[in-house]
């Protein structure tokens, strides 16, 4: 199986979260848990539902990482998961403001 994390967003601010070993959301891809079994992938999500843990964020997924012994940081497979990692791809500066 490919490793995997749970990822999701704040309700508040809509910045990306992934979950701990501590069961509590981090802002941080390098706090992650990273979860290597398929079962555990559903029984986390499930403890994240009961728990009340997801209350504040929203969109709650499991997302597949490169978790290889060289790379000390989870590492999204997908491109949008890498987008969500690193930020916008578009520089504020050069964004037109849209006037209604």
């Amino acid at each position: 199986m490919t490793a995997r994390i749970i990822t999701a967003n704040r309700l508040d601010t809509g910045i990306v979260v992934y979950l701990n070993q501590l069961f509590d959301w981090s802002t941080e891809i390098s706090a992650a848990r990273v979860i290597t079994e398929d079962s555990e992938v559903e029984d986390v999500l499930k403890i994240v539902d009961r728990a009340k843990i997801g209350e504040n964020v929203v969109g709650v997924y499991a997302i597949d990482v490169d978790d290889t012994d060289e790379i000390d940081v989870p590492v999204p497979l997908r491109f949008r998961e890498r987008i969500r990692v690193n930020g916008p791809t578009v520089s504020p500066h050069h964004v037109t403001p849209h006037h209604a």
